[in-house]
């Protein structure tokens, strides 16, 4: 028996062997050891015969198995042939080896693979023929067993070391790895987990005890375990901002479990150092049963060729049975990644047959460019082809991040997204310059000549190769933002700590987008605190043995998308009031029609307010009723982003020149200067819609919309036209807003101390909004009404030559009277009442949803 695989560079050593052996199916006592050899003190009985033959493997031809038994890291071949019915149809059998966990996470044991394959094959049908097993043996037995053993610190250093090197994934300057190397099926799992890859390789990175469920076989899912562990790993240039190393432990791969390893993983399971961690796989649905036993479960769909069959993806799910999904940005990461991987130009690449983690890292070596411009990349149909059962996998995108984007992009005039726009630079920067392959020795101008079979084998090894290169490097890439991010928030708070202003260490929004995360799912916290999750939920978490990451983890208590500041939070209490205003408005479409014509012909319009729909619709139809819905939604969508928007902003300003308290014991003052400022700035914005909606109810024949009644009154009346009102909007709409406001504080205040409101259900201070804020609109309608009716009547008609509109106003006032100048207050009253209500509602509901929860809140307590 050869012991070099010929297709190999003789420079690529098979590892010395601990052990070899030969597992059968016996008829009495079941699987059983028939054969083996070991080193000495190596004891395999009770356990390998297990590991090597999971439960299913019955049913398949030919499998491959990974294992872990104390300080050794197993493969076994396996192998199934038809056989007469007294032995159950079929002969099985499974040839194993093991080699010492020095040599890496599997001890480099797949080079040993195709040669395990030909000893089964050769032995199944005869298993009393073992000559060639003990030829094997001779060639490649560990010899001084004393020097390759490592003691358990030294096992533990090791693991600390390849955590250190696992940063650029494989080394780019040796030739092609074994197509049984583990790495080589990273494009598959991509494949296979889709955008889910993201959250998975997230669970492994945060040290959670991760078991993977699937059927036999269970090559595919032990290459997944490696994979993981490689990608979890905290590369080389960030490993100096984790402090101290015992930070840096790898997630240990146990590869196939079963039912005999149920008393290891429970004692796993109580320990709290993040180096009992673990990710294994198993065929025994029992232990997916334990949910003690783990963190994370994922369950993979059964292996089928059927390609006509829909698509399954796999499930993951946490102990408590949660649902993990991945988020919307992991979703446009994934596309963009896949896109770059398509790019690349598969040329003759060859890699070396090394451990995954021997390498350099991934900024130092040979790299082209993978990113294409950004016209390119917007021209890309890839980008808009959707996975088939998307949505079982992914997040929907949250009402209030579609929300707060829609704003965002109405704000920006319909231009691109910045958010979006900023993610996809990330993304760029995270893909550039990837470390690729280096050309082969024997590419094909070398002169060497090869047969189109063996070329194509190798081509596909290597394309295979180049996306294992990639991922392992652009999964790093992610870990380093994360950490660099977390290291500079802490340092920040550090810095703050030293003069005195030691307080809680806070993530915002914008700290979740810098590390590539999804700043509006709120399980997004869950990565902000690694280490294993406790079997009874209540412990804390352990130590991870890093200064900063334990300062991480003890001092963070709120994450996104809570506790924006600045522009960011202002742009929320906008879009709030926005929203608020806008629906509140436009829904009362039809009143403020009514109530529009009472006020300027109150001798037709004569019979109140319900008599008044009856005559709208008896003389111009039901459609007349949505007259001006358009200037209505356009124009209060605009004020209410300003006046909201502007009150939470004005009475921070406030507070920041007159100091907190001052603020509490003159918050009437504070509450009636905020809201006369960001009405003048709110009414600025209104003015011109509301001169257009004004008109195009009064006019009816006017024009026939918006974009028609706005243009007419630019073009005949020019800007005059549109801020002809401004003086009275400023008369009705400050009195208004301030009365509004001041009015809906005291009385929240007064019902908030008769109720505590940490403790009020959601449901309870939506009910409080609407009752304060229906007072609140009582007192706003009586307020101004009077200047709403001048209002109405200085944009019905235009003014006489060289007219000031103060004179028209002091004109208008005499014609009405008191009286006059409170006609359709009932109408008025219903209408104003049941807006404020609900804006008040929405706009305390949609705070809440966005994340704009940190308000300024100057009530007495």
């Amino acid at each position: 028996m050869a012991v070099q695989d010929k297709s190999k560079s003789a420079e690529v050593a098979l590892p010395p062997i601990a052990a070899l052996f030969l597992v059968v199916f016996d008829r009495k006592v079941g699987y059983t050891i028939a054969w083996k050899r070991a080193i000495p003190d190596l004891k395999l009985d009770g356990v390998v015969e297990y590991k090597s033959l999971p439960s299913g493997l019955h049913n398949c031809h030919s499998d491959l198995v990974y294992f872990v038994h104390d300080q050794y890291a197993a493969i076994s071949a396996f192998a199934n042939r038809p056989a007469h019915e007294s032995e159950r149809n079929a002969h099985f059998a499974a040839v194993g080896l093991l080699v010492p966990l020095t040599y890496g996470r599997l001890g480099r044991s797949w080079l040993h693979a195709d040669h395990l394959r030909r000893l089964v094959d050769n032995i199944v049908d005869d298993t009393d023929n073992t000559n060639t097993l003990q030829q094997y043996w001779e060639h490649n037995r560990l010899l001084n067993s004393d020097h390759q053993s490592l003691d358990h610190d030294q096992r533990l250093n090791r693991r600390k070391s390849r955590a250190l090197s696992d940063a650029a994934g494989l080394h780019p300057t040796n030739p092609t790895l074994s197509q049984d190397h583990p790495a080589m099926s990273l494009a598959h799992h991509l494949h296979v987990f889709g955008p889910l890859i993201f959250p998975l390789q997230r669970a492994a990175l945060l040290k959670k005890s991760i078991l993977i469920m699937s059927s036999a076989p269970v090559q595919a899912a032990c290459n997944l375990v490696y994979n993981l562990s490689v990608l979890s790993n905290i590369p080389p240039s960030a490993a100096d901002l984790a402090g101290k190393k015992e930070a840096l432990y790898p997630l240990r791969p146990l590869f196939n479990v079963g039912i005999h390893d149920i008393d290891n993983l429970s004692q796993l399971a109580t320990k709290s150092k993040p180096q009992n961690s673990w990710i294994a796989c198993s065929t025994d649905d029992i232990l997916a049963t334990k949910s003690k036993l783990y963190d994370v479960l994922v369950e993979l769909p059964p292996q089928t060729s059927d390609t006509s069959a829909a698509r399954r993806w796999p499930r993951i799910r946490t102990s408590t049975g949660e649902d993990i999904k991945a988020t919307q940005r992991d979703l446009r990461r994934y596309y963009t990644l896949k896109r770059e991987l398509n790019r690349v130009q598969h040329q003759s690449q060859t890699y070396s047959d090394g451990e995954a983690d021997d390498s350099v890292d991934d900024n130092q070596s040979e790299s082209a460019p993978l990113v294409p411009s950004l016209q390119d990349k917007n021209a890309d149909p890839d980008q808009y082809i959707q996975l088939e059962g998307e949505s079982k996998l992914v997040e929907p995108s949250s009402w209030a991040s579609i929300a707060y984007t829609s704003f965002l992009w109405w704000a920006s005039a319909g231009e691109k997204d910045t958010l979006l726009n900023d993610e996809a630079c990330q993304d760029a920067r995270l893909i550039d310059d990837l470390p690729l392959p280096a050309p082969s020795k024997h590419h094909p101008g070398s002169g060497k000549r090869r047969s189109s079979a063996h070329d194509e084998s190798e081509g596909i090894n290597v394309r295979s190769q180049t996306v294992a290169v990639i991922l392992i490097a652009y999964a790093h890439r992610l870990t380093t933002l994360v950490m660099e991010t977390l290291t500079e928030i802490v340092e920040a708070a550090d810095a703050e700590a030293e003069h005195g202003n030691e307080g809680t260490i806070t993530i915002h929004s914008e700290d979740l987008r810098r590390m590539g995360l999804d700043e509006w799912i709120h399980t997004i916290s869950t990565p902000l605190t690694p280490g294993p999750m406790s079997s009874t939920g209540t412990a804390p978490p352990p130590s991870t043995g890093s200064t900063k990451v334990d300062a991480i983890k003890e001092n963070i208590k709120a994450a996104a998308p809570s506790n924006p500041t600045g522009l960011d939070l202002y742009s929320r209490f906008a879009f709030a009031g926005a929203v608020c205003c806008s629906v509140t408005h436009g829904g009362l479409t039809p009143v403020d029609v009514v109530k529009t014509r009472i006020q300027l012909d109150p001798v037709t319009y004569n019979r109140g307010l319900v008599g008044g729909f009856r005559q709208v619709i008896q003389n111009e139809g039901a459609g007349a009723l949505l007259t001006g819905v358009g200037p209505t939604f356009a124009g209060y969508f605009l004020q209410g982003a300003f006046k909201f928007g502007g009150y939470e902003f004005f009475k921070q300003q406030a507070i920041s020149m007159v100091g907190y308290e001052n603020a509490v014991q003159n918050r009437t003052a504070v509450y009636l200067v905020s809201s006369a400022f960001a009405e003048f700035f709110a009414d600025i914005a209104l003015c011109p819609l509301e001169a257009t909606r004004i008109r195009l109810v009064s006019e009816p024949t006017f024009a026939s919309g918006l974009v028609s009644g706005f243009s007419k009154i630019a073009k005949t009346e020019g800007l005059g036209g549109f801020y002809s009102g401004f003086g009275p909007m400023l008369f009705k709409q400050v009195p208004y807003t301030m009365s509004k406001f001041v009015v809906y504080e005291k009385v929240a205040e007064a019902i908030y101390k008769r109720v505590d409101k940490s403790t009020a259900s959601p449901g309870m201070q939506t009910s409080i909004n609407l009752g304060s804020g229906l007072i609140a609109g009582f007192a706003a309608a009586i307020v101004s009404q009077p200047a709403d009716t001048m209002l109405s009547k200085i944009n019905k008609t235009k003014g006489m030559p060289g007219e000031s509109t103060t004179s028209r106003l002091i004109k208008i006032a005499k014609e009405l009277g008191l009286r006059g100048s409170y006609s359709g207050i009932g109408a008025r009253l219903f209408m104003v009442g049941t807006i404020t209500a609900g804006q008040f509602a929405i706009y305390g509901d949609i705070k809440k949803a966005i994340g704009a929860t940190g308000g300024v809140e100057i009530a007495s307590k």
